[in-house]
């Protein structure tokens, strides 16, 4: 069956192979070595995870990590946004998506006619200096950890 992003080509065949691609690079991804009070793996946020895969898959300058929330104000969410152009319309990658089985996951925000139209609530100025250093310093941990797997 074709999928709507597939019959409106807004998905270029090299995304196709870094989504496959990604997907393995998550599955292989260790859990964090911190534990929870009951002695299991705490997660990765994804704040730290869009930032890794963004540099671990160097997608340079068209997509861009956005931090702000999912949905509605309290679910704190980062994703990656590819830039809209004349010719291609806005995607969200969402390397690590809230509560859901299975990611990346991609969808087309460029049309309020798609239900993801308006989900992905963009508040950078939410966010503390601290906070980003945090997020960054999460990235740079996971690309470290991905490097042996």
């Amino acid at each position: 069956m074709i999928t709507a992003l597939d019959y409106y080509e807004s998905v270029p065949p090299f995304m196709r192979r870094d989504l496959s691609k990604m997907r393995e690079w998550l599955d292989r991804l260790p859990d964090p070595e911190e534990k929870n009070e009951r002695g299991r793996p705490e997660l990765w946020s994804c704040h730290g995870i869009a930032r890794a895969a963004h540099a671990r898959f160097s997608l340079g300058k068209q997509w861009a990590v956005r931090d702000g929330f999912f949905a509605r104000h309290g679910n704190e969410h980062s994703w990656l946004v590819r830039r809209c152009t004349k010719t291609e319309p806005a995607l969200v990658l969402d390397v690590y998506p809230v509560a859901s089985l299975g990611s990346p996951i991609l969808v087309d925000i460029s049309s309020c006619g798609s239900p993801w139209c308006g989900l992905y609530i963009v508040a950078d100025d939410y966010y503390t200096k601290e906070h980003v250093e945090a997020f960054d310093a999460e990235a740079a941990k996971i690309l470290k950890l991905a490097e042996v797997c």
